[in-house]
């Protein structure tokens, strides 16, 4: 069967994720503003400007916007009007999703058995979010992309815990910071580990932040004039007292993330939410995997379900902030 194969999985990823870059929408207005506008400033010298990108505030990654441009610069090379440079940036996302997922799916089928990877697949495969989410000119969604690599490094069959705590870095540091949440399972599964304990993970942890933060560091004191580093900025913005920080733009109930994940996922969410009460309930499911390895798919299974309650329980929501668990949570959909 096609899932059988490492190259028909990528290649069924990457058609869909062509598809969507080619007609999903740009269904947010920070998509819009923060990241397409200063993209266009950068490749074409006009654009506007929001408040986050001002030196006063300084909360979103310059890095992670040149990046992007330089894509779309390849484009420009090539001659490429406007529109095209638009596509060629929504295609090469799709393909960088495609890349992460496939890794990820092959990892899970490595790991824990054919059939997971098989509905692993299948849930990327159909999934509404994941459709949209993959071609966003978002943190989040770059987040997504470095969570399922981190998650694959991380899978038994792997064992690579450094790229694992690197790609959450990456993710953290260049992305989305709350992406940061995500890591506390595999931060809790190497310092809890006979083989690894809390100096491997600490040292792990420096090395990452040694590697990725200077560049980012660089790319904000150029863009905004002083030193600075957004990825603190940002947290620090959104930590603020009552009356300031992120539910100045809007408070949604506890149950928002229920239902748009309802829309987003579809019957993959109930799966998701039910395998780690039955996994740990009943670990004789699990009995064709070792105990080990049983017990990390339970932590991974957990990174989901803790951000769905944490984010559920913040009273400013956003679709775009159930980005980065896609991976965790569609894992989850497969063990249901």
């Amino acid at each position: 069967m096609m899932a059988d194969s490492f190259g028909a999985v990528l290649a069924s990823l990457l058609a869909v994720r062509w598809l969507g870059a080619l007609v999903s929408n740009v269904g947010d207005c920070d998509e819009t503003f923060n990241y397409w506008e200063p993209t266009h400033h950068v490749l074409f010298g006009g654009g506007l400007q929001t408040w986050e990108y001002s030196p006063t505030y300084a909360l979103r990654s310059a890095l992670y916007v040149l990046d992007h441009a330089a894509l779309g610069s390849l484009a420009v090379l090539a001659g490429a009007r406007r529109p095209a440079v638009f596509y060629a940036i929504r295609l090469a996302l799709g393909a960088k999703s495609a890349g992460c997922e496939a890794f990820f799916v092959w990892s899970v089928r490595e790991s824990y058995g054919r059939a997971l990877g098989l509905w692993t697949w299948f849930f990327l495969l159909t999934s509404a979010g994941v459709f949209h989410a993959a071609v966003s000119f978002l943190p989040s969604a770059f987040a997504m992309y470095f969570v399922a690599l981190s998650w694959s490094f991380w899978s038994p069959s792997r064992e690579q815990m450094g790229a694992a705590v690197a790609c959450i870095a990456v993710a953290a540091i260049v992305g989305w910071p709350f992406a940061a949440l995500l890591g506390i399972p595999l931060a809790a599964d190497i310092v809890f580990s006979r083989l690894y304990g809390a100096s491997c993970f600490a040292r792990y942890a420096l090395q990452a932040a040694l590697v990725v933060t200077p560049p980012v560091l660089l790319a904000d004191a150029a863009w905004y004039g002083r030193l600075t580093l957004s990825t603190l900025n940002v947290l620090w913005y959104n930590a603020r007292p009552s009356g300031a920080g992120s539910a100045l733009y809007g408070t949604e109930p506890w149950h928002f993330y229920v239902r748009n994940l309802g829309l987003n996922l579809g019957l993959a969410l109930p799966l998701a939410l039910l395998a780690l009460p039955l996994l740990l309930a009943a670990p004789q499911l699990a009995a064709p995997m070792s105990s080990a390895a049983a017990r990390r798919l339970a932590l991974q299974l957990s990174a989901g379900v803790g951000w769905l309650g944490f984010f559920s329980c913040l009273p400013h929501k956003e679709e775009r902030f159930m980005f980065a668990a896609y991976p965790p949570l569609l894992l989850g959909a497969a063990v249901g």
